[in-house]
């Protein structure tokens, strides 16, 4: 979680399609302080048929991961970096994995991330609701504490 000396998560796994590669890794190298910190940049082939996960199927991604805990900057809100990571993989096409930090609102969590189609599964393989949903296990509440 947050922690008392300003330090906070960046754990997570941007994708965005491969033409958008450098682009992702010039603005994080701008816009977030990774000093002596590990990175891993790795090429994606997405399998080649559809999956409920939201990318084309058959097609070359790049995958930039951070695993570390990182300096808030000062007057920023909590997980400053995450958020601005998020837009701009979002703004490039991509997509995050979902075993992190998730700030995005419900309807665009449902926009993102195969919404429909994850609906259509759990009427199916769970009619009466028993599970939660796949946004209320991941997205970020306050209440909830984020490793």
């Amino acid at each position: 979680g947050l922690r008392g000396d300003g330090m906070e998560p960046l754990i997570q796994d941007w994708e965005v399609p491969w033409r958008h590669a450098e682009e992702l890794v010039e603005f994080c190298l701008a816009n977030v302080d990774m000093t002596g910190r590990p990175w891993a940049a790795v090429p994606i082939k997405t399998p080649g048929r559809a999956t409920l996960y939201p990318i084309p199927p058959g097609e070359l991604y790049f995958n930039l991961g951070s695993y570390c805990q990182v300096k808030r900057p000062a007057g920023k809100e909590p997980y400053h970096y995450t958020k601005i990571m998020d837009r701009k993989c979002f703004e490039l096409g991509g997509i995050k994995m979902l075993y992190s930090s998730t700030f995005l609102d419900e309807t665009e969590f449902d926009a993102r991330f195969n919404g429909a189609a994850y609906r259509e599964l759990k009427k199916r393989y769970d009619p009466a609701g028993n599970a939660p949903t796949l946004y209320t296990k991941v997205a970020y509440r306050p209440s909830k504490r984020v490793v």
